[in-house]
């Protein structure tokens, strides 16, 4: 497919006319982003409230959201590498943003977190890069000193959507943080990451995000959360934010 030429999904009139409720509860083709996908992996139960009731959600610590802000620095850090790349924001409004991404792949530069969809999963890369006259490759950032398994699903999320919309994505690599590196705003993006190429690695990853995408949306298609036992999940690969919730009634997770 002509890269040139990104599907957008485009809602017909029976889609205009259904409210968001009626479109989740008859599991109509539901919007799903990456958090979703990755909430999804690490816990059902978290990502139906975090894509219907993130209100009934406990706030995150302080100390979570200096992780956050500190990923956004990095992540900035990172575009520094290419200086000559543009911030896919675009106009307000979804679609109009995602013509928008749609428009910047004709330019063959450097982009940041272009946004594009297919059959309404959602895929965000934080750069992808021209390579040769019609194909792509993009990297993901990560904070962190390391790769971990979540980063891997990650990609293969993204590869998924990129692909099916129509990219020609010749290699995946994930950016990190060289270990004992100090990195803050002041340092040498140049001096501060380890580009690692995950492309072959992201096989078996890939090899399930078809299945996944189809078991996350009927969960998210129901009316009630599902019934999931509290376990491993609740602090793997990361404390959960309702973790209090969903263990008051066990003594420890292992």
């Amino acid at each position: 497919m002509d890269s040139k030429a990104i599907p957008i999904k485009l809602e017909t009139n029976t889609e205009k006319n259904m409210s968001e409720t009626e479109k989740t509860r008859n599991g109509h083709q539901i919007f799903l982003s990456q958090n979703n996908y990755l909430n999804g992996l690490k816990c059902l139960k978290y990502a139906w409230y975090y894509k219907h009731r993130r209100d009934a959600m406990p706030a995150y610590p302080a100390t979570t959201e200096q992780v956050f802000n500190y990923g956004h620095m990095i992540g900035a850090k990172a575009r520094e590498l290419y200086p000559d790349g543009v911030m896919a924001e675009g106009p307000e409004g979804f679609g109009p943003r995602l013509d928008y991404c749609r428009g910047l792949l004709e330019r063959r530069v450097p982009l940041f977190e272009c946004g594009l969809i297919f059959e309404n999963a959602y895929a965000q890369s934080d750069i992808l890069l021209p390579v040769g006259d019609d194909s792509w490759e993009f990297i993901e950032v990560k904070s962190g000193r390391g790769i971990a398994e979540v980063n891997y699903h990650d990609v293969a999320f993204q590869h998924y959507v990129y692909s099916k919309a129509g990219l020609d994505i010749r290699r995946c690599y994930i950016m990190h943080v060289t270990p004992g590196t100090p990195a803050g705003e002041n340092s040498d993006p140049s001096k501060i990451f380890t580009k690692v190429d995950v492309t072959e690695k992201l096989k078996p990853f890939s090899a399930i995000v078809p299945d996944k995408i189809c078991e996350i949306r009927k969960t998210l298609a129901s009316p009630e959360p599902p019934d999931v036992s509290a376990g491993e999940q609740c602090a793997k690969p990361y404390r959960c934010k309702m973790f209090d919730i969903c263990n008051q009634d066990v003594n420890s997770v292992k």
